[in-house]
Parts: C-alpha cells; structure tokens; sequence
C-alpha cells in the first residue's frame, strides 16, 4: 500500500492526490473526475453522519420517556439528574452514539480527500499558467501563435 507521509493509503487515493509530472495532460483530465468521485462519497458519508445524528436523537428522546417513566414509577418523582444519568448510560443511546462517531470520523476523512484533490486541482491550475509563461518567452511558440503582420501599412500616406 502506498503511503502519503506516514499515512497508509490506498492505491486510487494515492493516484488522485498525488501529481505525476511526467504525464501532466492526464493529470489536467481527471482530476475534474477525481475531484466529482470524492464529493459525492463526501455527501454520502454527510448523510450517513446526519441520519446518525437523527437517530441518537431519537434514541435520547425515547430513552429519556422510558427513563423517566421508570423513576417515577419506582420513587414517585424523577429528577433532571436521575434521568439524564439514565439516558446516558442507555444501550440505545450508547450505541447510537458510537455509530455517530463513526459516521463523523468517516465524513471527516472523506472530506480531507476532497481538500488534497482541491489542492492538486490548485496545484495543475498553478503549473498550467507556469507552463504558459514559460512557453510564451519561447519564440517558436510566439512565431506560431503571434506571426507579425506580412504587409505592414499602417501610417503609410498611400504612396
């Protein structure tokens, strides 16, 4: 597995991320690909975080009814404590609560690879306009795209 600093990765996110100078027009081609192929893993790890949070939403709200019909069943009387306490330690609640962290850790790393693809696309961005000035200064390229007037009669007085 190749590695990017001493992170692990694999093999397409290493072709996404990284810049190959040798092939630079293929790069400039797929990298609108890449960059489409991250973001909508990104929004679906989003609604995979956001369904998660619905979800430990629910699990708090029912777990706060059961909890509170409990102690007040047993004690006559729940306080905000004693209830909260309960939810928390909930099973449902907990649960609902690691799946959210994973869902967020996911869309947390999704995301990270889309800003690397944004870089690289900044990055080709920068080494095509490097490329162009670089090109411009040469002259059989000005002699290809700028060939200078063969008949030049501006100013004449018509004789």
């Amino acid at each position: 597995m190749p590695k990017i600093n001493d992170l692990e990765v694999d093999d397409y996110l290493y072709r996404c991320v990284t810049l190959d100078r040798v092939h630079l027009m293929e790069e400039f081609t797929r990298v609108s690909s890449d960059m489409a192929y991250w973001s909508r893993n990104y929004a679906l790890a989003h609604r995979e975080y956001l369904r998660s949070k619905l979800l430990l939403t629910r699990a708090r709200a029912l777990a706060y009814a059961e909890a509170r019909a409990l102690l007040v069943a047993q004690y006559g009387k729940a306080t905000q404590k004693d209830i909260d306490a309960s939810v928390a330690s909930h099973d449902r609640v907990q649960e609902a609560e690691a799946a959210m962290v994973e869902a967020e850790f996911n869309r947390e790393c999704l995301k990270g690879n889309v800003e690397a693809v944004r870089s690289k696309r900044d990055m080709l961005i920068t080494v095509g306009a490097h490329i162009r000035a670089e090109m411009s200064g040469s002259p059989r390229i000005n002699t290809q795209h700028h060939k200078p007037p063969e008949d030049d009669d501006w100013g004449a007085d018509g004789d």
